[in-house]
This record gives structure tokens, C-alpha cells and sequence, in this order.
């Protein structure tokens, strides 16, 4: 009994020290990893790593089938919808614009009708100039989807598309006329008619057509486009006119704008407008490196 009694006290008292350091080992480890010293925070860092190239994999687009795809496009889910869009915009093939020029005749919104048809606008895609010139594009009684229609044959690049939009921008709706101003910049930045139908539409009293027309001056290079961005940047009444000033003079490049932009960047009460004059002088400080 007595020699029992002695191998219980002598056991408690070798495992109580043990106890005490493993607590003071796991103390000592949470420590190291709070402040980032030591081996732990080495582990801690890898497995932020591992995480970090699990999200960048994650956000690179998954090029799908085209089982998939048009599983997508059947979605009611106007997120899968887009997804669909995004890939079949990167397969660009006939198959893709089978889908594509399908989804514009179908019943669906017309902001998703819209969306199929930008799709379509890939530089080359002369195949669908005809479609978009029709009454699923530019004729369509939607004025989203015909707005649509002409930004997206700017895009293409077909030289042909140029009258069909000079025709378009007279059409008395705004947001249709405002497409097809951003289409004819795009498509024939140097053709005087295209300067006349920014001229004419500079002052329009719709501030979305004039924003359209802030971006369209982004693919001009002369200096009374030039001098026309500087103004609307500095005294349009529209914030949103503003801001898309100041993306297109970052978008041209011109280091005489910066002073307007900081300007606008410290002093406009728009914050939209900040952000954009901020963004663009980065973009002209990129370039300029």
C-alpha cells in the first residue's frame, strides 16, 4: 500500500510540470503568431499564401463548353446569363454567334437582349453587321437594345456599319442617339462627319447624350476635341458628364490636362468626378513612365 501511495504522488508530480509546459509552449506559440515572430508566424504566413493563390486561381475565368454555356444563357439567373455572354464573347466563333444573335431574337429583357448584342462585338465580327443593323439591333423598338446594337458596330469595325449609324444618332430618342455617337467615334474617329455629330450634340440638354459624347472625344486627337473635354470637365452641370470627361482625358494621354484633373480631383463636390480625375491622372502617370 504504502509503495502504491509513493507511485502516485511521484507520477503527479513529474505530470504537472509537463502540463505546465505544454501550456506555456502553446502560449508561447499563440504569442509568436499575434506578433508575427518566430516559426509560427512562417507557417501562418505560407497558409495566407496557399489562400492568396487559391483566390487568384478562383478569379481566373473557367473557359466553359458550350453545353455549359447554353445551360447558362437558359438560366434565370441574370448573373448566369452574363457569364454566358463573357464566354461566348471570348470564343468568338460561329457557334458563338449562332448563341448570341439567338438570345437577341428571344423574348427575354431587354437589358439581357442588350447585353448579347455587346457580346457580339468583337473587332472582325463582320459576319454579324447584318444582324445588328436589323430590327433585333439598330431598328428594335428598344431603345436599350438599339443603343446596344450601335455601340457594338463601332466595335466590329466594318466600314459599311458607318452610314447605318450615321442614319441611327438622328433617331429621336437620346439613349439611341447616344450609342451612336460612341459607335461612329469608334468606328471613324477621322471623318469629318463624325466632328460634325459631336458638334452638333455637344449642348445637348440630355446629360446621358452628353456624356456619350465625352467618351466619344476620347478617340479624337485634335485640339478643339481636346478643348471641349477640358470644358466639360471644368463646367458641366452633370456630374456624370464631368467624370466621363476626365476618364477620356485619361484615356488621351495629355499631360496639359493635368491641372484641370487635380483640380477637379481636390475641388469638385462630386466624389464620382474625384475618383475619376484621380484615376485618370494615374492612367497618364502610368504612361508617361
Amino acid at each position: 500500500m504504502p509503495l502504491l501511495v509513493a507511485l502516485v504522488l511521484l507520477t503527479s508530480w513529474v505530470v504537472a510540470p509537463v502540463g505546465l509546459l505544454a501550456k506555456e509552449e502553446k502560449k508561447r506559440h499563440r504569442d509568436q503568431g499575434s506578433t508575427g515572430a518566430g516559426p509560427g508566424s512562417d507557417q501562418a504566413k505560407d497558409r495566407k499564401d496557399k489562400r492568396d493563390d487559391e483566390k487568384d486561381s478562383a478569379e481566373e475565368p473557367v473557359e466553359l463548353t458550350l453545353v455549359m454555356l447554353q445551360r447558362l444563357l437558359g438560366s434565370k439567373k441574370s448573373e448566369d446569363v452574363k457569364k454566358a455572354f463573357a464566354g461566348l464573347r471570348r470564343r468568338r466563333d460561329a457557334d458563338a454567334r449562332r448563341l448570341l444573335t439567338d438570345f437577341a431574337k428571344s423574348k427575354r429583357r431587354p437589358k439581357l437582349r442588350a447585353g448579347a448584342l455587346l457580346a457580339l462585338g468583337w473587332p472582325g465580327n463582320r459576319k454579324s453587321v447584318e444582324f445588328l443593323s436589323g430590327k433585333y439591333g439598330v431598328l428594335s423598338s428598344s431603345n436599350e437594345v438599339a443603343a446596344a446594337a450601335c455601340r457594338t458596330l463601332g466595335n466590329v469595325g466594318d466600314p459599311a456599319a458607318i452610314e447605318i449609324l450615321l442614319t441611327a444618332v438622328r433617331r429621336p430618342a437620346p439613349e439611341v442617339a447616344a450609342g451612336a455617337v460612341e459607335g461612329l467615334a469608334t468606328l471613324a474617329p477621322k471623318d469629318t462627319r463624325v466632328h460634325e455629330v459631336l458638334t452638333m450634340f455637344e449642348e445637348h440638354e440630355d446629360a446621358a447624350l452628353r456624356a456619350s459624347v465625352a467618351r466619344a472625344l476620347a478617340e479624337l486627337d485634335d485640339a478643339k476635341s481636346l478643348a471641349r473635354l477640358r470644358a466639360y470637365a471644368a463646367t458641366d452641370a452633370s456630374p456624370a458628364v464631368r467624370a466621363a470627361a476626365c476618364t477620356s482625358l485619361g484615356d488621351r494621354g495629355d499631360i496639359t490636362a493635368i491641372g484641370d484633373l487635380e483640380r477637379l480631383r481636390t475641388e469638385d463636390e462630386d466624389k464620382s468626378v474625384r475618383a475619376a480625375a484621380f484615376a485618370a491622372l494615374t492612367k497618364i502617370a502610368d504612361a508617361d513612365e
